[in-house]
């Protein structure tokens, strides 16, 4: 299996530094943009399969960047975390990202998805596809944080505990290799 990994199109709350999570919102006209150069940049990349987040920043750059026409498979596994009551809150004003972050938080986060049921999320996503898909090219249209989080499930939970590595730019792509 080879899979790629994408970032939705830049949103408004990319922009105004906002924890977006599960909030629906779109990607803005310089999120279409970025979708539209992507879709230049992975025209050679012969994928089989497109799996994307059902949330409307990740199903409306899936759309664009399917090149291919395939059918898009929409996966809530693929989802941003829930940040619960810190959905639309600003980064860094309310949160240490660190702990927030982090496999096991000083702090309660209340209704936020525990960390630790994304992580098995991730994971039980990353398993199913390579036994659905072994002899396929994957390409998911998801969000900063699951990627962060498929890269610490491929490469292990940093001794810290915080799951920081592997950040990925608005419809940047990346090919996921569990090798390295």
């Amino acid at each position: 299996m080879r899979l790629f990994v994408m970032r939705h199109g830049q949103t408004n709350n990319n922009i105004e530094r906002k924890m977006t999570g599960r909030y629906d919102e779109d990607i803005n006209s310089a999120g279409v943009a970025q979708a539209l150069s992507a879709r230049e940049q992975i025209a050679e990349l012969d994928y089989d399969v497109i799996i994307a987040s059902p949330l409307l920043r990740a199903k409306h750059t899936a759309e664009i960047v399917n090149g291919r026409n395939l059918p898009i498979i929409y996966d809530d596994r693929l989802q941003e975390r829930d940040m619960g009551y810190l959905t639309n809150a600003e980064i860094h004003s309310n949160v240490d990202g660190h702990d927030f972050w982090n496999i096991e938080p000083k702090k309660d986060y209340r209704d936020a998805e525990p960390l630790n049921a994304m992580y098995a999320r991730v994971g039980d996503f990353y398993e199913d596809i390579k036994r659905r898909y072994a002899k396929k090219t994957i390409l998911a249209v998801t969000h900063d944080g699951f990627v962060r989080v498929l890269h610490s499930y491929l490469h292990g939970i940093p001794e810290h505990g915080a799951l920081l590595e592997g950040r990925i730019r608005n419809c940047e792509v990346r090919e996921i290799n569990a090798d390295l």
